[in-house]
């Protein structure tokens, strides 16, 4: 009965507005965001250097990390890195499911991150035609130019 008790307090806490525990609760949102964006900063400056095994294990932190964030998109960004470093690397089947996680996650977000809808389609694509998959890869393409704004095209 305690725990019932207990458990109904502190829903009631965390849905009252103004509650000191909200802003608490969204300042460790932020720190976690900072350190996920910090870790995903350098699996991005490892792979650009051409150090993959390092790139690769940094992704895969900020992808553990990614999944403790309210948003979304720091799981679709860090999904993208990790699937160019397989990509990279000739490891398509392991490449493949990250890539459509970013296009999942991307392709229901705001006009803001339509750039990063676009990176994920044209890496994903070039990983098809790469596969052998040329077929796959056009209608891919063709997705971006029927969706891209004019400023694009």
């Amino acid at each position: 009965m305690n725990r019932l008790i207990l458990s109904i307090a502190l829903i009631a806490l965390v849905c009252t507005p103004g509650t000191a525990l909200l802003p608490a609760l969204a300042a460790d949102d932020s720190a976690r965001h900072k350190s996920w964006e910090s870790t995903n900063t350098e699996a991005k400056q490892a792979f650009e250097e051409g150090k993959y095994s390092e790139s690769e294990a940094l992704y895969r932190t900020a992808l553990d990390q990614a999944e403790n964030l309210e948003s979304s998109g720091p799981k679709a960004i860090s999904s993208h890195g990790l699937a160019r470093v397989y990509h990279k690397q000739g490891r398509y089947k392991e490449a493949e499911p990250l890539y459509k996680t970013a296009l999942a996650i991307f392709d229901g977000s705001s006009r803001r991150r339509i750039f990063y809808l676009y990176s994920v389609i044209e890496d994903y694509a070039d990983m098809l035609a790469a596969m052998g998959r040329s077929q796959e890869a056009q209608e891919l393409r063709g997705r971006l130019k029927r969706s891209a704004p004019t400023t694009i095209r």
